[in-house]
């Protein structure tokens, strides 16, 4: 039982250390057709991700080239906290199944706290507890991007992953302690299982 406690934590630590459970979309729009703002690579994203880790929502896109190339770009996180409940703003423009009833604005040029930048990527970290009329669970959390140059429609220079949104999931860590006590579990099991010897 020891060895199998011993592999389950060493799988945990694993684990705990990989973003390998956090949803990452590489879809996007492209460049739309009706942006007019400089098609910059800081405004074309190469990937999103989010996951949960404990009480935050953890954001963070990877453009094609360094944040902050593009002065004045911003990113704009939509978040569905109300699922089927929650609107579609952008029907009018042809997104109908961007559904968001609350927004986390990332500006690289005046970095909120919780707000990280390195590179091509910039990540925000968000409490989950600051957001708007949450009736789902954070695994349900709809999620989409969309970096913006200007004010209006024509500023949106792209939607990830696209017409829909995707989801967050619990961090890696907790994943980790899942497995951990499903291990434990496990082994509690077997163990009560073996014969015992009576007194004859």
């Amino acid at each position: 039982m020891k060895s199998i406690l011993a592999g389950a934590s060493a799988l945990a630590a694993i684990l705990a250390t990989t973003p390998a459970f956090a949803t990452t979309v590489t879809t996007s729009t492209g460049f739309l057709p009706t942006y007019v703002g400089p098609q910059n690579g800081d405004v074309d994203i190469a990937s999103a991700t989010a996951f949960i880790q404990g009480g935050n929502l953890v954001l963070s896109a990877t453009a094609k080239a360094p944040i902050g190339t593009t002065a004045g770009a911003i990113y704009v996180w939509g978040v569905n906290t109300e699922g089927a409940a929650a609107p579609a703003p952008f029907t009018i423009d042809g997104f109908d199944k961007v559904f968001f009833n609350d927004t986390v604005v990332v500006n690289p040029a005046a970095p909120a706290a919780g707000v990280t930048i390195s590179g091509d990527t910039i990540t925000d970290v968000v409490a989950i507890s600051s957001l708007k009329n949450v009736t789902v669970s954070p695994e349900q959390f709809g999620i989409s991007l969309w970096p913006v140059v200007g004010s209006g429609f024509t500023a949106f220079s792209e939607f990830v992953p696209g017409n829909f949104t995707f989801t967050a999931v619990p961090e890696p860590g907790s994943w980790a302690l899942m497995i951990v006590g499903f291990a434990g579990l496990g082994a509690a099991l077997r163990s009560r299982r073996r014969p015992v010897a009576t007194a004859a």
